[in-house]
């Protein structure tokens, strides 16, 4: 990482910065917790083991399932026995396939801005910034955590920003307006292998042999456009109102092919969506240490598509399906102050949002029209309309000069307006008829990564010590019970957790450097952080366990 700054005499400066990152990280934390021998999955593994001599799987199998929290059987199927299925090319490795059960992430990415800044004048200033990313990573991860399916993903991104802004200032008017123009170019591509948990006497592909599967190619453009402005008046001393508007204007294409299927010729769709969406934004000091605000706005997302061409071969444009854009009106009160000579902050919040046609990452199962497997794919549906509304309190409360505590709580509660037909979210075991849900019929299931209760608090303490001070700080923080997808044909619930951390750091008076202790998740709380139910299908109920009790050390100099 790297900046550097110019002057350009006394009204221009020039801000210069690159950053380039390479990380890599081993097999991810995922593990079955459940599986049922009685799946797809577990007919291929039982295939498997049975034509190697080896007593069949029984439900929650220790082979599968390993008791210990922080531990999966590091198995693979994969790349043993490789048969093409349909021809020789519907499996194309994209290097030796015993390295597809090495599991992990290589990411790099290279990020560059040049940031211009011209005092025209005392009240009239320009602004120029410009961005450029670069990115690639490969990914290489079992999604079932039985080693009975791999996912091997490739994918690169480039972008492109040029914003200008211009502000004006004068006694009691801030004005800033400008421009925005943005470029994306992805692309994608991903190799499933599944065990083959089919007969396909024809094919001479039996139960455990493996693979069956596809290769899948994304090539995507994104292009958008934005003018904006935003106004401030100082109205008195003590109220303000803010004023502002935005237009937007969002071009997206899409080419995807999926190899040897229907010919394995690339199908395209393209499309543009606008919207215009302000802000107002009203703010009384009350006191000079209590300050009331309120807030409505509106906002958009654009609409994009899907990648269908497994189950949709033969709709308009070969599967590749539109999404709508998503819309947003939000309205938000509150207040922030300080009492007692500074010694206690609350900050109160309350919002009340308004979904039209809410975008939903939904990861759903398939079945393969030609080879009848099933497979999993990540797919944005709208959602329907959807209401979101709750409280945020934050505070800190200082008894003393050198001793604090800080606290925190937020609420979340969800009401759906309606939902589309066949919504993944509609709980199809209460619908009064399963093959056809809908909003009227079904009970619906509450948004992934939405707990309706948060809460955190902490004490820091600063106490004198051999020439420079130690800062004594925990923290704990506790998050409710949550879904992890919005699918219910694949979502887990995420038990609640709460989680400790300790640290002490010491810095001499000179501040040249510091030292600190910590531990993490000290009380060893054994937690989960993500899931997927994928039982009804491919047997595994998988979950990625929050990290264990952990200490460090760490040093730090200034020069």
């Amino acid at each position: 990482r790297g900046t550097l700054r110019y002057w350009l005499g006394d009204s221009v400066t020039i801000d210069l910065g690159a950053t380039y990152q390479h990380a890599k990280q081993f097999a991810p934390a995922l593990k079955p917790i459940a599986f049922n021998p009685n799946s797809a999955f577990g007919r291929a593994i039982n295939g498997y083991y049975t034509a190697r001599g080896m007593s069949p799987l029984v439900t929650d199998d220790p082979r599968i399932v390993n008791s210990d929290f922080y531990k999966w059987n590091d198995q693979c199927f994969i790349g043993d026995n490789a048969i093409g299925i349909m021809n020789a090319d519907n499996i194309q490795y994209f290097g030796d396939k015993q390295s597809y059960c090495d599991y992990g992430v290589d990411q790099r990415n290279t990020v560059g801005f040049i940031d211009i800044n011209a005092e025209l004048s005392p009240e009239l200033s320009l602004r120029s910034l410009t961005g450029i990313t670069k990115g690639k990573a490969e990914i290489n991860s079992d999604w079932s955590a039985t080693g009975a399916g791999n996912i091997h993903e490739i994918s690169k991104d480039r972008s492109f920003s040029q914003e200008i802004q211009l502000a004006y200032d004068l006694d009691r008017i801030h004005v800033v307006g400008g421009g925005i123009f943005f470029s994306e170019l992805p692309y994608h591509t991903n190799q499933s292998s599944n065990l083959q948990y089919f007969p396909l006497p024809p094919l001479g592909i039996n139960f455990g042999d493996c693979c069956v599967g596809f290769v899948r190619y994304r090539d995507a453009k994104s292009t958008s456009y934005g003018l904006f402005t935003q106004a401030t008046f100082d109205i008195t001393d003590q109220l303000s109102l803010v004023l502002g508007g935005r237009y937007s204007y969002d071009k997206k294409e899409l080419t995807a092919a999926r190899s040897n299927r229907f010919g394995g010729v690339p199908r395209t769709n393209s499309g543009s969506w606008s919207s215009w969406d302000y802000r107002a934004t009203l703010q009384y000091d009350v006191l000079d240490n209590l300050m009331v605000y309120g807030t409505y706005s509106t906002g958009y997302k654009a609409g994009g598509f899907n990648d269908t061409l497994a189950t949709n071969p033969n709709a308009p444009s070969g599967g590749i399906l539109p999404y709508d854009p998503e819309d947003v009106a939000s309205m938000e009160f509150g207040f922030r102050s300080q009492w007692f000579d500074n010694r206690l902050t609350l900050n109160t919040t309350y919002f009340h949002t308004k979904y039209k046609d809410l975008q939903l990452v939904t990861p759903q199962v398939f079945t393969d029209p030609v080879t009848l497997q099933f497979f999993n794919q990540l797919l944005i549906t709208n959602g329907g309309n959807i209401n979101l509304s709750g409280f945020e309190i934050d505070g800190r409360l200082r008894p003393v000069d050198n001793f604090s505590i800080d606290f925190g709580v937020s609420t979340l509660h969800q009401d759906y307006k309606s939902l589309l037909d066949g919504s993944a979210l509609l709980v199809v075991s209460t619908c009064t008829d399963p093959t056809a849900p809908t909003f009227a019929t079904c009970d619906a299931q509450p948004l992934a990564r939405a707990p309706k209760l948060q809460f955190n608090v902490g004490a820091t303490l600063d106490t004198p010590f051999q020439g420079g001070n130690i800062v004594w700080s925990t923290a704990y923080s506790w998050t409710d019970s949550q879904f992890s997808s919005n699918a219910d044909d694949n979502s887990w619930l995420i038990p609640s957790y709460g989680v400790m951390n300790l640290r002490a750091e010491f810095t001499p008076d000179d501040g040249r450097w510091s030292l600190a202790a910590y531990g993490t998740n000290i009380l060893g709380n054994e937690y989960y952080t993500s899931g997927a139910d994928f039982g009804a299908f491919f047997g595994s109920i998988t979950a990625a366990p929050g990290r264990p009790a952990e200490w460090g050390v760490t040093a730090k100099v200034n020069f």
